[in-house]
């Protein structure tokens, strides 16, 4: 359900990713995404989920952080 939330506001709202809110809110899920790897717990149960926020841009990319 929410891998089809995501999808629809990117379809219908494909700038979204560049207001603060949306940039915001994509940092969430990379972070989640991020620490599922590091702890080794699973914590997206989604395996479209996964999917989908692998495919979001990257937090450094979201804020233009250099590393």
């Amino acid at each position: 359900m929410i891998d089809y939330i995501i999808e629809t506001m990117l379809c219908y709202y494909p700038n979204i990713t560049e207001t603060t809110d949306g940039k915001e809110a994509v940092g969430y899920l990379k972070i989640l995404e991020y620490l599922e790897r590091e702890v080794g717990i699973p914590m997206i149960k989604s395996e479209y989920l996964k999917d989908r926020i692998a495919r979001l841009p990257d937090i450094e990319e979201l804020f233009g952080v250099e590393q």
